[in-house]
């Protein structure tokens, strides 16, 4: 699994600063966020209060297929996508959409 390059929190408070890292490294994990972050960057500052993330992407070394996001089952009339990595989630509605129609997904 990869890693993040460069990743830091920078707080006003550290105990909440910790905790934001905690929280950062949690959703980064979750969301499977690793293989296509390469550096993070936040800073907080409850007083005023503001939360600012910045972020550098990697790119993406290969083509995404519906497969590598979704178990697909077809029955002879419907195919049916459960989606199981909703990273690229948004991108694959908007192919679907315009090639099949909103009635139809």
């Amino acid at each position: 699994m990869s890693t993040l390059e460069y990743f830091e929190v920078d707080s006003t408070e550290p105990v909440g600063g910790q905790l934001y890292r905690r929280i950062a490294s949690t959703v980064i994990t979750d969301h499977n966020l690793l293989k296509v972050l390469e550096r993070l960057r936040i800073f907080i500052d409850p007083s005023v209060p503001v939360f600012v993330a910045v972020g550098i992407t990697r790119t993406v070394p290969r083509t995404i297929t519906v497969s590598d996001l979704a178990g697909i089952t077809y029955d002879g009339q419907k195919i049916t996508l459960a989606i199981a990595d909703e990273t690229f989630l948004a991108d694959l509605l908007q192919i679907l959409w315009k090639s099949y129609g909103k009635d139809q997904v």
